[in-house]
């Protein structure tokens, strides 16, 4: 059994603390142990100058000889007392009424009155602290390993370069060397030679006679020239290899020092001229049509920020608003993206759109959305997907079975009578849940028209200042959707209160 959680807290702090004197005394006696060996020294010297007739230099030397061994002596007697101090310290008292003896660890007495999980823990404790220790000696030990040997092969590698470039200087002095001396032999043996042929032709020789000579001549020179070419070749070589070396390390320091430059990305004129509107808009797959079975939580308020950004980077393309600059094309996406959202709600709203499935009663309220009224056996006949069609184009969660979709068309119909009931004494009630996009759908399909012919008849610069009021409105539009909110909520609280 394990001692509780407060017990090994209280024994683990207790061995930390045993470790660290431990750490502190062996430390102190071998710095001690150290010093007494220097005092040693310093006193056999001592006694050996003392030993011989004293000059006046010796005499100096002995008085510092004894302030040496005074001051090792002292600092021995320093070490002694923190060690005795330490030793001392650990051998009080226990504070705890529960153990006894004292808190050495060496003391018997206290593993004595120690039970026999605290003995147990005690033992999986220090051996899991000599596990660490080995694991932390171990990488110690590989990392030393590792910086001698990288030290050592660096040092190795230095002297290999010193040493060949020495080599490199012997061989070129050596070269040049046998180089003149071949010079100077052929130059000499041609003088000797010809000074023979004129003593020799002078005689009355053959003439077969001068031509061997002249065979051993020749030969002799041959062999002095291809030795000359051979050593000249050899210093062309050696001065090439070496301007080869330094010139690869210049092109290696320059690369290093210069910054590769990022390339500018052109648009050509063309492609923002021969795009048009409708191809930026039917080339973008709207997050509209993803599968809303699957979703639960599903809801028709668009997300602004996000076709806000994916219109951003087809601004390029928009050429109905003619040539602007760059700052005026990222201010005119949000007025298109807003145009190209009202013109399909616009047409997923008109009442003359075929359904598919059987209307009773369809008309507009306040609230900017469509009601349906349907008897309870044209419901109960439809199939899962007219039903969810339904509740998508009312703005309601599409998910679940057909018993749960049937159910949330009938209390819609139920509310819907409520409504018009309470929409003679009072305002209407907007749905939360489209609140927003229905708000927001009314105030700016009302000015879409008239922006659109004011528009056609503007020069360059009315535009980019319409765009920017687009902008400005659509900034506003988060602010003014909240005050709305909140005079709803208080026109419903109102009606509540009035039902």
């Amino acid at each position: 059994e394990q001692p509780p959680i407060r017990r090994q807290n209280e024994l683990s702090d207790w061995i930390d603390q045993e470790i660290n004197t431990g750490v502190i005394i062996q430390t102190s006696k071998g710095k001690a142990d150290e010093q007494n060996v220097l005092r040693t020294c310093a006193k056999e010297r001592l006694d050996y100058l003392k030993s011989k007739k004293n000059n006046e230099k010796e005499i100096e030397e002995l008085k510092e000889i004894e302030k040496e061994i005074e001051f090792r002596t002292g600092i021995i007697h320093h070490l002694q007392k923190t060690i005795n101090d330490i030793t001392r310290e650990s051998c009080k008292r226990n504070i705890s009424n529960d153990t006894k003896g004292t808190n050495s660890f060496t003391d018997l007495v206290k593993w004595q009155s120690l039970s026999r999980s605290d003995q147990r823990f005690i033992t999986a404790l220090i051996f899991q602290q000599l596990v660490l220790s080995k694991i932390e000696i171990s990488v110690l030990q590989e990392n030393v390993n590792d910086i001698t040997s990288s030290a050592i092969s660096k040092a190795v590698f230095e002297e290999k370069q010193q040493s060949d470039k020495k080599m490199k200087a012997l061989k070129i002095s050596h070269s040049k060397d046998v180089m003149a001396i071949l010079e100077t032999t052929q130059g000499a043996m041609e003088q000797k030679v010809q000074k023979i042929a004129l003593g020799a032709l002078s005689q009355g020789l053959d003439n077969s006679v001068q031509n061997t000579i002249d065979t051993m001549l020749n030969s002799y020179f041959t062999g002095c020239k291809e030795a000359s070419e051979g050593v000249r070749n050899e210093l062309k070589e050696l001065k090439s290899e070496e301007n080869g070396i330094k010139q690869v390390a210049e092109n290696f320091f320059l690369s290093g020092m210069k910054k590769p430059k990022k390339a500018k990305k052109i648009v050509s004129r063309n492609s923002l001229e021969g795009s048009s509107e409708e191809d930026i808009f039917d080339s973008e797959d709207l997050e509209d049509s993803i599968n809303d079975d699957e979703d639960s939580d599903w809801t028709p308020t668009p997300n602004h920020q996000r076709k806000r950004k994916k219109f951003t980077s087809n601004a390029g393309k928009i050429p109905s608003l003619g040539h602007p600059e760059k700052n005026d094309v990222k201010k005119m996406h949000l007025s298109v993206s807003n145009e190209y959202v009202l013109n399909k709600t616009k047409s997923s709203k008109d009442p003359s759109e075929d359904v598919p499935f059987p209307v009773i009663k369809n008309h507009f309220v306040d609230d900017g959305r469509k009601e349906y009224d349907f008897s309870e056996e044209d419901v109960n006949k439809m199939k899962v997907a007219e039903l969810r069609e339904i509740l998508r184009k009312l703005g309601l969660p599409v998910s679940g079975r057909k018993h749960e979709l049937i159910q949330r068309i009938l209390k819609l119909n139920d509310v819907s009578n409520d409504k018009e009931n309470i929409c003679k004494t009072t305002p209407p009630r907007i749905s939360p849940t489209i609140r927003d996009n229905s708000f927001w759908q009314h105030s700016v399909l009302k000015n879409h028209s008239s922006t659109q012919n004011i528009l056609s008849g503007m020069n360059d610069k009315r535009k980019r200042e319409t765009c920017n009021i687009g902008v400005s409105i659509a900034k506003r539009k988060k602010h003014i959707t909240a005050s709305v909110t909140e005079k709803l909520e208080q026109l419903d609280q109102t009606v509540l209160f009035q039902k």
